[in-house]
């Protein structure tokens, strides 16, 4: 048995020669046997030591706090998001230090030779640290530097590997696949260690994957798998390999893998993962189904899986349409986007597949409303986000124009009812909402706590599709009166309570308010609208009663029916129901003194009716255009195909005359413009263009007049056409006009009012630079009356302390103005560097809980355009400037 007071020998020998080399000193200037053991011994057993230590820890916190993303292949490695890996600057940042320290000490570099070991291994720990900082650029270079310093070093090998990983994260997979293939040739001439060639299959295999070489990348995680040893390693690679055979549609494979992952018994977030996996790699013909629907629901029941209910009623959705069940596939769905609360991941896969499933029936009402949830949580940057904002505001624009035909339907229908059994009928409907905000209230009381420890104290009462009357939900009336709710009726707090279609609502109100305004334009008083849910004159107030009321509720319908038509044809290329609705259009208001486009309708129902080979009501509406109406454009074109490039030819001089217009109005030539808008209001009195022409002469007239006249022909404009898509441009203008003084011509960009050619005008010249490679700062704008300027500058220097810990940055305030004062935080090498700390800071709590309903404006600017900045002293102008190349770029 030892002694209680045994020291190791190797302890002892240590001390030995630490006592013998310590007298001698410790200078690295010389290269002696005593001093190469001195920094040898010191650089690895003090500095190097703590600096790998902490570097270990980073490593684990990040594996530890990093979310994997189940719903897409993962990555071989786990390394987070940009914002995740800032967690672990400071100790990454102290590993780079406690290096560095080693290299400066210890280095014994002599006639092109290191003769301490450890330097080659301190550069790898920082290249290592700024690695999982992801800052791979850094990373990069500094293993590029062993390589040429460090021919003969032991590393050799493994920096290939660290090279071409990082290479496979900066996406230069050629300069990847060339320190593969050198660690491949000498690992050909050299056997290396069985951990060495499972981080090179790793690494290849990562490789494969961020291209999409999923056969390539199968065969090397098998390889992966066979040799790694330890138990999360292999655990993930079966995970990755499971999620690449469902790719290719090889269950069996997949459901192999899965198995092989639940064995394991890994992290509860994976095996969850992998048991909803071996749900959807079914196969139908098994008739396993109710066997997994079963785990499935009894998975549901379980407490530990309240948070991933979204999850499991999508995978029982999978289930539910590969045995043909699209209704229950569209239940499971509406639960998954209902149970959804923090998972923006999985809230996005099941709103797009129901949003798509809604839209093959069609029903597009509930497709517009999920795919706008899904647009919600989508990241703006993911690929599909554009095509699905399009596809969204196609379905926004049709709805808000279906709402408005269903809702002049509601109200034409109330206003026909006798006045008692209308009035009983709001009675009803007033009675009925007493009751269920009744109902409501004491609800909610039994529901606070949860809803407080949910966030969920806004509690919004949704559509339900069986609803009849427009007045079944006077909550909605009570928020905007015009709201119109016939089709959905009340809804419950569930599934879709968030999908409220606030773009329709705004559509909506705007249609109302435009038409309310229309109608009580002439009358000298103007009566209170009333909102109160418990009224009477909530509901009465909107109805058609009068001849005039419903001419204009039936222009409304009329409108409303045109648009949908086009937006079923243009947009959604559904053919079905444009025909259906052209021909409602027609069909229900023949009068060509009411329905402005009867004629265009008419026209459209033959050209639809022959694509969809309905020849027989092609021809009816033919004879329409023909027989009643033969001296119009539409009749001619039907019984004369050359006609329609005629009209074509005369659109074409209409629209060159236009753009020779507007490249006067560019140009300067401004009597020039007033000339051609008044040739052309002659020549083409009819044309759609001639709004157009009337408002760039508005704008002419602008700049060769007094301030009053442009503002008396932006008036005129407006008048003659308050619905035209330039009507809010002109509006615009006038706003600006009456916050600026009339005499400060010069200060009126008249120019760059959103008007292109057909549309929009050229951008405002700026007094800023675009300097992305010259030094940059961020600027901090905060009211000194409202904020301690010095606590704020000390938690910034906290900040900077534990994320930004190496970098050497100032902050130094400045008074802008009386009511704004400027901290600035830099120098920053460049554009990219400066907004990498803006979205850091911007992301921290700490910094800014103290600016919380408090002005304030963060920017990044260049050095000569602070000054320029300083001296102009216009916020909104460096800010639109900073929005457009910073913000937008990044």
């Amino acid at each position: 048995m030892k002694s209680k007071n045994f020291i190791p020998k190797g302890i002892i020998i240590f001390l030995w020669i630490v006592t013998i080399i310590i007298p001698t000193g410790c200078s690295n200037k010389k290269n002696t046997f005593s001093r190469r053991v001195y920094h040898n011994l010191t650089a690895h057993y003090n500095t190097w030591w703590n600096g790998n230590e902490s570097l270990k820890e980073a490593i684990k916190d990040l594996e530890k706090n990093a979310k994997d993303n189940y719903t897409e292949v993962l990555p071989v490695y786990k390394l987070g998001s940009k914002k995740e890996a800032t967690a672990i600057n400071s100790k990454a940042d102290r590993a780079i230090e406690k290096a560095s320290k080693v290299i400066q000490n210890n280095s014994m570099y002599f006639n092109k030779k290191e003769y301490n070991r450890w330097i080659d291994d301190s550069y790898m720990m920082i290249g290592k640290a700024y690695f999982y900082k992801q800052d791979y650029a850094s990373a990069r270079r500094t293993f590029e530097f062993i390589l040429t310093r460090y021919k003969d070093s032991p590393l050799i090998p493994e920096i290939y590997l660290w090279l071409g990983l990082t290479n496979n994260q900066m996406e230069q997979f050629s300069r990847s696949e060339a320190e593969l293939e050198k660690f491949r040739m000498l690992s050909a001439r050299k056997t290396m260690p069985r951990s060495m060639m499972l981080f090179y299959n790793k690494v290849l295999a990562d490789f494969y994957l961020k291209q999409n070489r999923t056969e390539e990348a199968i065969k090397t995680l098998h390889i992966a798998t066979d040799l790694s040893r330890k138990k999360s390693d292999k655990t993930r690679l079966h995970f990755i390999l499971g999620q690449l055979y469902m790719g290719k549609n090889d269950l069996i494979k997949a459901f192999q893998m899965f198995q092989e992952v639940i064995k394991r018994t890994p992290p509860y977030d994976m095996q969850f993962a992998a048991q909803l996996n071996l749900a959807r790699c079914f196969d139908v013909a098994s008739g396993e189904a109710e066997k997994l629907e079963k785990m499935l629901q009894n998975m549901l029941k379980e407490e530990k899986n309240k948070f991933y209910q979204d999850q499991i009623y999508y995978a029982l959705a999978e289930i539910a349409l590969k045995k043909g069940d699209r209704t229950a596939a569209i239940e499971n769905l509406r639960l998954s986007v209902a149970k959804s609360k923090d998972n923006d991941f999985q809230r996005v896969q099941s709103s797009l597949t129901l949003a798509d499933l809604y839209f093959e029936k069609p029903d597009y009402f509930c497709s517009q409303a999920y795919y706008d949830t899904a647009l919600q949580a989508l990241p703006k940057d993911h690929p599909t986000y554009e095509a699905l904002q399009k596809k969204s505001q196609v379905l926004t624009e049709l709805v808000s124009n279906l709402t408005v035909v269903q809702t002049e339907d509601s109200l034409q229908r109330l206003a026909q009812i006798p006045e008692n059994e209308r009035l009983k009928i709001i009675d009803g409907i007033i009675a009925k909402y007493a009751e269920e905000e009744k109902k409501k209230q004491e609800e909610e009381m039994l529901r606070q706590s949860d809803l407080t420890m949910l966030g969920q104290g806004n509690i919004q009462r949704q559509m339900d599709p069986s609803g009849a009357w427009y007045f079944y939900n006077p909550s909605a009336i009570s928020l905007g009166f015009t709201e119109f709710k016939r089709k959905w009726g009340n809804r419950k707090l569930e599934d879709l309570w968030r999908l409220s279609n606030k773009q329709i609502t705004t559509a909506w109100e705007e249609e109302q308010t435009m038409a309310f305004s229309d109608s009580v334009a002439n009358d000298s008083l103007l009566v209170k609208i009333s909102t109160d849910p418990l009224k009477r004159q909530t509901y009465l107030q909107n109805l058609p009663l009068t001849p005039e009321k419903l001419r204009q509720s039936n222009q409304n319908i009329i409108e409303a029916l045109f648009n949908a038509a086009f937006i079923y044809r243009e947009g959604l290329l559904d053919m079905v129901n444009a025909e259906k609705t052209f021909e409602e259009l027609v069909e229900r208001f023949p009068d060509t003194s009411l329905n402005k486009h009867y004629l265009l309708g008419c026209y459209q129902l033959v050209v639809i009716n022959e694509k969809i080979e309905n020849q027989s009501k092609a021809d009816h509406y033919r004879n329409i255009l023909i027989t009643n109406y033969p001296t119009t454009d539409y009749a001619r074109i039907l019984g004369d195909p050359g006609y329609a490039h005629e009209i074509e030819r005369k659109n074409n001089i209409v629209n060159e005359f236009y753009s020779n217009t507007y490249q006067a109005y560019r140009s300067g030539q401004y009597y020039l413009v007033v000339m051609n808008c008044d040739e052309a209001a002659s020549r083409f009195p009819n044309h759609p263009l001639l709004p157009k022409f009337e408002f760039l002469k508005s704008l002419a007239i602008g700049k060769i007049d007094v301030i009053d006249s442009l503002a008396v022909n932006l008036q005129r404009f407006i008048m003659h056409y308050p619905k035209h898509e330039l009507a809010a441009h002109a509006r615009n203008i006038l706003d600006k006009l009456s916050k600026l003084d009339p005499s400060i011509t010069s200060r009126i960009q008249l120019s760059g009012d959103s008007i292109s050619l057909g549309t929009s005008a050229e951008p405002p010249k700026t007094p800023y630079l675009v300097e992305t490679q010259s030094d940059h700062f961020v600027l901090l704008m905060v009211n000194p009356l409202q904020t301690d300027i010095n606590a704020l500058k000390i938690r910034i220097a906290d900040f900077n302390e534990r994320a930004f810990r190496l970098e050497n940055f100032y902050t130094s305030d400045i008074l802008l103005n009386d009511t704004l004062q400027i901290i600035s935080i830099g120098v920053f090498k460049n554009a990219s560097k400066a907004m990498d700390y803006y979205h850091h800071i911007l992301d921290n709590e700490y910094v800014f809980s103290m600016l919380k309903e408090k002005f304030h404006e963060t920017f990044v600017i260049s050095t000569k355009n602070y000054q320029t900045f300083y001296q102009d002293r216009d916020i909104s102008k460096y800010k639109s400037f900073f929005n457009k190349e910073y913000l937008k770029k990044n």
